[in-house]
């Protein structure tokens, strides 16, 4: 099953045009480019059948429910115990920022579970900002990125991948307790994970940019 909806260029005001012209509210350049717009769903699992019956009976047999979980992955370990990857799923939406792993020991039993489900929000799943102007938030922070700056002709030409879902924020310290989710785009250069950001649907704010250097 695919997982994503292929989108074709959006060309709307024109390559490194100021978006003055289009959005007189915002002080961006505009870049033409493709994207690919990412729909996962619990039933896109991306693992082997093999693996997805075993997932399935394991949360079967444990009595967890596995309706709004896609899985992603599953490793056995030396011990025999099995860890099942997890996207987890709200109102149809994907929760960005907290995928989850169920352990099993070796007997099949359920043991721990890494990650917290999230099971209610008083969210809807309506989209504020458009593609085009997250798109160019995403490539106006890589620009101004001294890291990743040089890159930045190369990700236009490969296209990027955006993402509508919920972004979960939570507190510091050990625990990183859980305080809201918010509505919330993702966005990486193609079939890549960094640079990556996310940003508040409602209030256009920046959550987060990385570019997976490492920096003291």
């Amino acid at each position: 099953m695919t997982t994503k909806l292929f989108r074709f260029p959006i060309f709307i005001c024109g390559l490194i045009l100021s978006v003055a012209s289009c959005n007189s509210d915002d002080d961006l350049t505009n870049y033409e480019v493709c994207t690919y717009e990412i729909v996962n769903s619990p039933a896109d699992d991306t693992v082997t059948a093999e693996e997805e019956v075993l997932a399935e009976s394991l949360f079967a047999a444990n009595n967890i429910a596995s309706g709004a979980l896609q899985i992603t992955a599953i490793s056995t370990d030396l011990y025999l115990n099995d860890h099942v990857y997890c996207n987890q799923f709200l109102n149809g939406l994907q929760i960005l920022n907290h995928d989850l792993i169920y352990h099993f020991d070796a007997e099949g039993s359920f043991y721990q579970l890494s990650g917290y489900r999230i099971t209610e929000t008083e969210l809807d799943t309506e989209k504020r900002l458009t593609e085009n102007y997250v798109t160019n938030v995403f490539l106006n922070e890589v620009a101004e990125d001294g890291a990743s700056s040089s890159e930045l002709d190369d990700i236009i030409a490969g296209c990027v991948d955006i993402q509508f879902g919920y972004f979960e924020q939570f507190g510091g310290g050990i625990d990183y307790e859980f305080i809201a989710l918010v509505k919330a785009w993702k966005v990486t250069p193609h079939d890549a994970d960094y640079p990556v950001l996310y940003l508040n649907d409602s209030n256009s704010e920046l959550i987060y940019y990385g570019n997976g250097i490492q920096t003291n």
